[in-house]
């Protein structure tokens, strides 16, 4: 019974990650309008997003599972929570909205929640804080896509 109470965490905050990333991807339409974006040639082909994303709420989760036995973790969960609904909304402002500019603005936003996740974490569980870094690459590279699509630089 004790090892099943030292991987609830983990199995809890993978849960957690995947419930709120994945009703995100609803808004995620790669159809018409996105087909038309002019994009810069360092794009990913469309199945790579999915593939990427499914291994970084992965992460995520697993660092939220560390955190959690961590003493003085409230602020990183308040960044962990934020941060969690900055994802989602990133997906309903540039898929949903068909805003690219308002989207890269708010994941301007998402970046510097996930430095100071990273940051948090460093002082608690450099573990933890490892599995955040392939999420801010991942999300800088992202922002660099979505600028170079909101500004139509790069094409």
């Amino acid at each position: 019974m004790s090892a099943l109470r030292s991987y609830w965490p983990f199995v809890a905050f993978v849960i957690l990650v995947y419930a709120v990333g994945l009703p995100g991807g609803i808004f995620t339409d790669t159809g018409p309008w996105f087909q038309s974006l002019h994009k810069p040639s360092f794009t990913p082909p469309n199945w790579v997003i999915p593939i990427a994303w499914n291994v970084l709420f992965l992460l995520i989760g697993l660092a939220g599972g560390l955190m959690y036995f961590q003493e003085g973790r409230r602020g990183f969960f308040t960044f962990y929570g934020v941060n969690l609904v900055l994802n989602f909304l990133w997906s309903l402002i540039f898929f949903g909205l068909k805003n690219p500019a308002l989207a890269f603005l708010e994941l301007v936003v998402l970046w510097l929640t996930i430095v100071v996740l990273i940051a948090l974490a460093w002082k608690r569980s450099r573990i933890a804080a490892m599995l955040l870094v392939p999420y801010l690459l991942w999300v800088s590279f992202a922002g660099l896509l979505n600028f170079s699509i909101a500004t139509g630089s790069f094409t």
